[in-house]
């Protein structure tokens, strides 16, 4: 039987995990979710599944929920222990199968960007679908399979980019005027470049190649 304050302690990294994600459902609902695994899975799930922002997901897939190690020094902390690297496991998990599905219908900027969101999540799917059991295994395999054919025909539709020189300080418009024949475009090259002050665009900057 599991001692009252490994649950307690299980408790305390579902309200972290509850306040990494937003959810209110799993920090309110703590005390009984870390009596309850399934139940707990499910609501970790749907918690980041109500995630959209792609950057955040990406984040929680590398990095997890970031709960505390704890030390395992004792048969009830080593079961501790185990408790959080699974609930943490769960959240990553569940943010790379989240993003792997919003891949697809995500407005990249360029044609890198989406490369590069296809070699990350390559990589995510891969280490998951080793950690994962035999019936999951297949399954994670092809969600990765199908997103890296998927990005594969997103990116040649998308611009490139290349590194252009400003000598001189000029105005962003100017720079875009220059490039495309368009001042309007003045705009995303100070965005892009996080230019304090677009009328001020100096030294090497990074812009779409159309």
């Amino acid at each position: 039987m599991t001692p009252g304050w490994v649950l307690d302690a299980l408790a305390d990294a579902v309200r972290a995990v509850g306040a990494a994600l937003g959810s209110d459902v799993l920090s309110r609902g703590a005390d009984a979710l870390a009596r309850d695994g399934a139940l707990l899975a499910t609501r970790v799930v749907e918690a980041v599944e109500a995630i959209d922002d792609p950057a955040r997901l990406a984040a929680l897939a590398e990095g997890g929920a970031a709960l505390p190690a704890v030390a395992e020094i004792t048969a009830a902390r080593r079961l501790q222990a185990r408790g959080v690297r699974l609930l943490d496991e769960l959240v990553r998990a569940a943010a790379t199968v989240a993003l792997a599905r919003r891949a697809g219908r995500i407005d990249y900027a360029d044609r890198a960007a989406a490369l590069a969101m296809q070699a990350t999540l390559s990589d995510l799917l891969d280490a998951r679908a080793h950690a994962a059991g035999v019936a999951a295994y297949s399954a994670l395999r092809d969600l990765r399979a199908g997103i890296v054919a998927r990005l594969a025909e997103i990116a040649p539709r998308l611009p490139s980019v290349r590194v252009a020189e400003v000598d001189a300080p000029i105005p962003s418009l100017v720079v875009a005027y220059d490039l495309y024949g368009d001042a309007t475009r003045g705009q995303e090259i100070a965005a892009r470049n996080r230019v304090p002050r677009p009328g001020f665009v100096r030294g090497p900057i990074e812009v779409k190649t159309a």
